[in-house]
């Protein structure tokens, strides 16, 4: 009997192993039209199963200087590498972007976006297809003039407090501006799209900032490790418990508010059918106090736009809107501390446009803001140096050529954002801060796609005139009261990046403040 046994446990093990090397060859016969437009591309080579991925370990700070160090190596306009049995075609060519970013086909988000679906469902940065289509449709007049104009006193209320709790710090030591500014965005952001603050949300310690932050970077981490791919494996690993956790704390805290919410929403509409009977209140508006106002009314009247796309879609703004315009107004702040030539030359323009009375006395508006243009080139240099999403990849679901060769059906095409923001062929002197880059006549000479932190084409970010509204509101409020300085000059290329999801600097960026003196205008 035991031979018998035996025997029969070779068997079983035998035809387990040639099942596996069925399903093996099945899978690289399916791919021999990926891999022969693959062997057209330059690129490292390729250690078997895990190919370039043994090239990436360590933080995402050395995963992104790994990433430019391969893309500087080769000079090719397109490089290839293979992340397990994903293929990545890095596209650093403003002609080959333009071709991919711009194609109404070539609209589906990839893996890093894939990682962060768990928790991000199918908002607008992650959402495919139909799906997409339907969201950006029903979301789109979330962001038009009238809806943004309606929020200048929400951005001008939670600026001034700002500047208000930053007052400790004139004539200090040195300290972190991301501080003071991730809590100016949140709060913004709760503001805007619950109608309350994180305190009334149930969350007085900010725990929702936490998770976000580590859901956005244990989703890039797990891009770099094929292992992680499969979610059995990813399920049960550390980094998988880390991420459920975040990700149930997260979705609980935003379907809490919303059902919240939404009670009182159904109970206006009650009491407005009991007061006018006679009159169909079906589609009724509800002043839409909120983002997420504005989200339940749709989903009141679309059956395909469920409570989950609801949270969902919160829950991208926070990661996309919240995060990216924190980052982004930390780093003008320190690049203008960093040199005082252009803080100098945006507190003028803010003096000629507002003069230097208290801005307390006066009301800020869209129009003023429009006008701050040396201000605005001053951001657009920050976003070139320091892009919010480093990366940017889509899924190619069709063969597609371009600058001469295949970009295979099932690969992944990516550009490194961070470095073709600093690629000298583009960009004169890349490492220097210079906002007249962005003068309609320097802008003219360059290739229109070599500045994208935005991106471009279908998929381009809906929020851009929001963001850049919130962004000129909070930088004149604090460069109308305070002189921002540092203590030494940092250059730029000391500065590393945290290539999350959203970019963060490796190292806390610092600066002091110290009480502006009144300069008169010359209006």
């Amino acid at each position: 009997m035991k031979i018998l046994d035996d025997i029969d446990n070779v068997t079983v093990t035998a035809a387990i192993c040639v099942g596996v090397l069925i399903s093996l060859l099945i899978f690289h016969l399916k791919r021999l039209q990926m891999y022969k437009h693959a062997a057209k591309f330059d690129g490292p080579s390729c250690v078997p199963f895990v190919g370039n991925a043994l090239l990436f370990f360590g933080s995402t700070t050395a995963i992104l200087k790994k990433m430019v160090e391969i893309i500087n190596m080769h000079t090719s306009s397109m490089l290839r590498l293979w992340l397990g049995p994903e293929l990545i075609i890095v596209t650093q060519d403003p002609e080959g972007i333009k071709q991919v970013l711009t194609d109404a086909k070539v609209i589906d988000k990839s893996k890093p976006f894939d990682f962060v679906k768990p928790c991000l469902g199918n908002g607008l940065v992650t959402a495919t297809g139909e799906v997409w289509r339907l969201h950006r449709r029903l979301l789109g007049p979330l962001f038009n003039t009238k809806i943004i104009e309606s929020n200048v006193d929400k951005f001008a209320a939670h600026s001034k407090i700002l500047v208000e709790n930053m007052e400790k710090e004139v004539d200090g030591s040195e300290f972190q501006i991301d501080d003071y500014v991730a809590k100016w965005a949140m709060d913004i952001i709760c503001e805007s799209a619950f109608g309350s603050s994180l305190i009334e949300l149930g969350d007085p310690e900010r725990r929702l900032v936490k998770s976000i932050h580590s859901l956005a970077e244990i989703g890039y981490k797990r891009l770099f490790k094929p292992w992680l791919y499969w979610g059995a494996i990813f399920n049960r690993s550390s980094l998988g418990k880390e991420f459920e956790e975040h990700r149930k704390f997260a979705h609980g805290i935003i379907t809490k508010a919303i059902e919240k919410r939404k009670g009182v929403l159904l109970e206006k509409m009650r009491l407005n059918a009991e007061e006018t009977p006679e009159k169909d209140t079906s589609s009724q508006e509800f002043g839409r106090e909120s983002i997420m106002d504005y989200l339940i009314d749709v989903s009141f009247k679309n059956d395909k736009y469920s409570q989950t796309d609801i949270r969902n879609e919160l829950l991208t703004m926070i990661v996309a809107g919240n995060e990216s315009t924190g980052f982004t107004v930390s780093n003008a702040l320190f690049l203008m501390a960093n040199f005082p030539s252009v803080q100098e030359k945006v507190y003028r323009e803010i003096v000629e446009i507002f003069g230097s009375d208290d801005l307390n006395e006066r009301e800020i508006k869209t129009g003023d803001l429009s006008r701050l243009e040396y201000l605005e080139r001053v951001i657009k240099e920050t976003l070139r140096l320091f892009p919010p999403l480093p990366f940017n990849a889509r899924l190619i679901t069709e063969n597609l050529e371009i600058g001469g060769k295949i970009l295979p059906k099932g690969c992944i095409w990516a550009v490194v954002t961070f470095e073709l923001h600093r690629n000298a062929k583009y960009w004169k002197n890349p490492l220097e801060f210079d906002p007249d880059r962005f003068l309609p006549d320097e802008v003219a000479k360059r290739h229109s796609h070599c500045w994208i932190p935005f991106s471009v084409g279908p998929r381009y970010c809906i929020g851009i005139r929001y963001a850049m509204i919130k962004m000129k509101m909070v930088l004149v409020t604090i460069l109308h009261r305070y002189i921002v300085k540092r203590d030494k000059f940092l250059p730029i290329s000391e500065i590393d990046i945290k290539a999350d999801f959203i970019a963060k600097t490796a190292v806390p960026l610092k600066l002091r403040i110290e009480r502006r003196v009144p300069q008169a205008s010359n209006r």
